[in-house]
């Protein structure tokens, strides 16, 4: 008699349950989406981007916090230390240098290769400007893929980041930034282009003349299939947004790019219009 019972019991116990299970499952908030860059221009470089289809890029921030909960609290001002890099503000998190002293001494070592480049490679005018834009850090921001522009201030506050970064660089994640700069060894500057670019030229980023240039590129097709620095053929990240235009090509003109132009010679064969815009703008 017990085994007959037994399964019955078992049988009635999961089919009250499931309806309970179904309730939650339905009451799970879909993942929100924090980033705008690719789908919206005005608020593109970057507060919130990524490459697409490449996991490992700098730009972005994690689309995985849903949108129906609270908007989790940040790290107030005064929890970084300022410092100063090669002629830049940096903000680091008190608790990257405290309790994780070698990460943070290695980010800082790769972070000072790379701005040493930018101070060797950018012309002076550009340069002064580009050390306006400051850099904030933290050891692991679940929000931020690696590295990323903030342009809005109502955006940051909107999505739970501290607002004083707007018009800023972050870097939010040391793991991947020292990971993905062994094949995006100017990243910083194409952050900072963004910076360039939203803050000091004329319009910001509704600068016509960029804008203008990258609807020809785009009209001509140049950028839909190009050599990636892994050897496989992508559209550009280029292609994403007249934003992305700039810095992509900012990246090359100066540096070492990941996706073909790589480097300023090929950018001039390339797209010769690109070129002669970023020599004026550079100036």
């Amino acid at each position: 008699m017990m085994r007959s019972i037994l399964p019955f019991c078992l049988l009635l116990a999961l089919s009250m349950s499931l309806p309970a299970i179904a309730s939650a499952a339905e009451a799970e908030p879909p993942a929100g989406n924090a980033t705008v860059k690719a789908a919206n221009p005005k608020q593109p470089a970057d507060s919130a981007t990524a490459k697409p289809n490449l996991p490992e890029r700098s730009d972005g921030v994690s689309s995985s916090v849903p949108t129906e909960l609270p908007v989790p609290a940040f790290h107030p001002t005064d929890a970084y230390r300022p410092q100063e890099l090669r002629g830049w503000k940096l903000l680091v998190l008190d608790e990257l240098i405290e309790k994780h002293p070698q990460t943070w001494e290695e980010v800082r070592e790769v972070l000072d290769a790379q701005l040493l480049g930018i101070v060797r490679m950018v012309p002076a005018k550009a340069l002064a400007k580009m050390r306006q834009v400051p850099i904030w850090i933290e050891h692991d921001n679940p929000k931020v893929k690696c590295m990323c522009y903030h342009p809005s201030r109502q955006w940051l506050s909107s999505n739970g980041f501290n607002p004083e970064k707007a018009g800023a660089v972050e870097l939010g994640n040391c793991r991947n930034f020292l990971g993905w700069t062994k094949h995006q060894p100017w990243m910083v500057l194409h952050e900072l282009a963004h910076g360039y670019h939203h803050r000091f030229l004329p319009d910001g980023y509704d600068n016509k003349e960029i804008a203008e240039v990258y609807r020809r590129a785009m009209d001509s097709k140049r950028y839909e299939a190009v050599l990636y620095y892994n050897g496989e053929t992508k559209r550009a990240y280029a292609a994403n947004n007249p934003q992305e235009y700039f810095a992509e090509l900012t990246e090359a003109w100066f540096g070492t790019n990941d996706f073909f132009p790589f480097v300023r010679p090929e950018v001039r064969r390339h797209d010769p219009e690109g070129a002669d815009l970023l020599e004026r703008l550079y100036q």
